[in-house]
């Protein structure tokens, strides 16, 4: 995710790579969504490796005649 506006943050911060943790609402103001931490990981996991095969496809794909 890449963030360009942070709000209540302090020009002390310089920029650099930070942890963001956030929580699922069901709406603007709403109440938090609780989900299991286990299926959520999981699903994480397999959505990387997902990732991970398709660029390594894709790096295939274009390093072949196809530049």
């Amino acid at each position: 995710m890449k963030l360009k506006t942070v709000r209540c943050m302090k020009d002390k911060v310089s920029s650099g790579h930070f942890l963001v943790i956030v929580h699922a609402m069901d709406r603007i103001g709403g109440n938090r969504i609780f989900e299991d931490a286990n299926y959520t990981d999981k699903k994480f996991k397999e959505t990387s490796q997902l990732l991970r095969e398709f660029a390594i496809k894709k790096r295939v794909f274009l390093n072949q005649d196809n530049r």
